[in-house]
């Protein structure tokens, strides 16, 4: 009679609990040929890890011992794999994700915000400066340096009478938007002359943008975040079969493939909720094998391709911060309703 899903999770918590004494010999078998990898796993590590320690214990846990029969069908469901994960490559992996969930990962893509980067600097020529356009279509000077385009942003100029004070902040532009507090300084008129009379810097620093999340010939977008994901499946069918020869057995089959994301650094998780529904088979012809599981069988190839793999989540309701020319800011403006107080002038 095969093993049910329920003997295999019991057996899984004897070897987790292992002190020499398992009545199963299938749990036995397990226990002895998984000890030494279990150990690891029971060592009680912390609930956020690096994901370079995340990925170690899942190959660790990868390479335990599949359960063998039909209740197999669930584990791969539920991505648990065999000890013989195959390797997939990467683009491979992700034209399969972006098939079987377009939806959930329509947002991602395998760009690197740095790459991104170097392509929006190479807007300047080197140790050269250009003129952009913010989304209020304004003009701005920035000068090229190694890792930004920088300039002033902010500037504003008061008049009193033979008085003027001029302030001045600094924006520096490369995978993400930086405005650093500049300086003010205070004018006097004399002899309609105007001369500095007075002159102070501050020290702060603002971070309003995510990073660099698109960029195209005329414009850049800044509404992007790193993340790590994981796959498993989101919607599980299960189909308890009660065999006409005695005994039962459970297949699974996966309908739907979940992502799960976790944003850098700050570790914070999003992503699918899953479900299984179950249900009862009688008089079932348990010498026949299990349906087919194409969704479920491939996940842990599919998952381990992603291990330590930062990706780029954008956000798609971000305006684009600048423009390479003032026509294509306008453009954008008469085709895209932006709402009043999306639009930042620096």
């Amino acid at each position: 009679m095969t093993e049910s899903t329920s003997d295999l999770s019991a057996d899984r918590y004897a070897c987790s609990t292992f002190d020499g004494k398992v009545d199963s010999v299938s749990g036995r078998a397990r226990c002895a040929l998984g000890l030494a990898l279990l150990a690891a796993g029971c060592a009680g590590a912390p609930a956020t890890s690096p994901p370079s320690e995340v990925s170690a214990r899942t190959s660790a846990s990868a390479a335990a011992p599949s359960a063998s029969g039909p209740s197999a069908a669930a584990a791969s469901a539920s991505t648990s794999s065999s000890a013989a994960t195959p390797t997939v490559p990467l683009e491979e992996a992700w034209a399969w994700v972006r098939t079987q969930a377009p939806e959930a990962s329509a947002a991602l893509s395998l760009e690197d915000p740095k790459t991104l980067r170097d392509r929006l600097l190479d807007w300047a020529p080197a140790d050269g400066s250009l003129r952009v356009w913010d989304l209020a279509c304004r003009e701005h000077r920035l000068t090229r340096g190694e890792q930004t385009l920088s300039g002033p942003a902010h500037v504003s100029t008061t008049m009193e009478g033979n008085v003027k004070r001029v302030h001045e902040d600094r924006v520096e532009i490369g995978w993400d938007v930086v405005f650093v507090c500049g300086s003010d300084a205070t004018y006097t008129r004399s002899g309609g002359v105007w001369t500095l009379s007075d002159s102070s810097a501050t020290g702060c620093m603002s971070t309003p943008s995510a990073h660099i999340s698109k960029l195209t010939p005329d414009a850049a977008w800044f509404g992007g975040s790193t993340v790590t994901i994981s796959l498993q499946c989101k919607q599980l069918r299960e189909e308890v079969q009660h065999c006409r020869t005695g005994g039962t057995r459970t297949c699974a089959v996966c309908d739907e493939l979940g992502i799960s994301q976790v944003e850098e650094p700050s570790k914070r998780t999003s992503g699918h909720v899953s479900s299984k529904s179950s249900h009862n088979v009688n008089d079932a012809d348990c010498s026949a094998p299990c349906p087919p599981d194409p969704i479920g069988e491939k996940i842990p190839a599919m998952d381990s391709a992603f291990k330590d793999r930062i990706l780029l989540l954008s956000d798609p309701d971000v305006h684009p911060t600048l423009f390479r020319t003032q026509a294509s800011c306008q453009s954008y403006r008469r085709k895209t309703k932006v709402p009043a107080d999306a639009i930042q002038s620096w």
